[in-house]
């Protein structure tokens, strides 16, 4: 289990720092200055990894269930710790996306030895799927309570406690609703064949002849495109200037592609966790 925690860290920071990623933060951005606050947001929580790896492993061995591993309240707990370090800088997405993924690739790692795609479906959905509607209500309140664009999102979409408890929606359900105004929610429900792929691809790069930085890059291209369906001009370590006038007229244009931070993490950690299963 720490092995896995490590390549976590690990995959983390790559995807924090690894550049140039257009529109994102990474090692030489002028608009995102402040990566480490971005790379703590993992480590601040690293106690609830903890928890998560050794309950997607208790999964596997029997021990458990996946609706008894309480995701709200795991979520609720990497919020709050991370928002106690770093208040303002606390990135919702990291915590939405990798604690129900550590769950999923510990399961995954500890039944077959590698990543397997069916595996992390079945986790992921049957963690969302089947908690119960108080984890439901945890993952409202902690959202809400950090506040910021996911906060507003859910009063957009009018999701209220009493519409949770009413029309019993579980974890799932509300990411499914906020997919439809933030299309990256997908990534944990229907587009997550997505997020799977792009693991798939960056351990096809990294063992081939490309840098870990460029494939970490191309993952990145390859995410935003699986979502938005707009196609990023990468560069990897050929061209940086180029790479970062491109980078700048995103920023001109008010292209922000920060929330994918989280989600390309996800997609590196289950690449660099088949390559060392393997």
């Amino acid at each position: 289990m720490a092995g896995l925690l490590t390549v976590l860290v690990e995959a983390h920071e790559l995807s924090v720092y690894s550049y140039v990623k257009p529109g994102a933060p990474h090692r030489y951005s002028t608009r995102f200055k402040d990566l480490h606050t971005l790379f703590v947001n993992l480590t601040s929580s690293f106690e609830v990894y903890e928890r998560a790896a050794k309950l997607g492993e208790d999964v596997a061995r029997g021990r458990s269930g996946f609706p008894n591993i309480r995701i709200g309240e795991l979520l609720s707990e990497a919020l709050q710790m991370a928002e106690a370090r770093l208040g303002a800088g606390t990135d919702p997405m990291i915590h939405i996306m990798l604690v129900p993924i550590t769950v999923a690739v510990s399961y995954s790692v500890r039944m077959s030895d590698r990543i397997d795609g069916a595996l992390i479906r079945r986790a992921i959905s049957d963690i969302l799927n089947y908690s119960d509607v108080s984890e439901s209500l945890r993952i409202y309140e902690s959202l809400k309570t950090v506040g910021g664009r996911y906060s507003a999102l859910l009063d957009e979409i009018m999701i209220t406690p009493t519409k949770i408890r009413v029309e019993s929606l579980r974890p799932a359900d509300i990411f499914a609703e906020m997919s439809m105004k933030e299309p990256i929610f997908s990534l944990l429900g229907r587009r997550l064949s997505t997020l799977i792929s792009v693991s798939k691809r960056f351990i096809e790069l990294e063992t081939g002849e490309v840098s870990t930085n460029a494939a970490a890059v191309e993952a990145f291209s390859e995410l935003v495109y699986g979502v938005t369906g707009k196609k990023l001009r990468v560069y990897g370590d050929a061209d940086i200037v180029k790479a970062l006038k491109y980078d700048r007229e995103l920023e001109k244009n008010g292209v922000d592609l920060s929330p994918f931070i989280g989600p390309l993490t996800a997609a590196l950690f289950m690449g660099m966790a088949d390559l060392i299963s393997s």
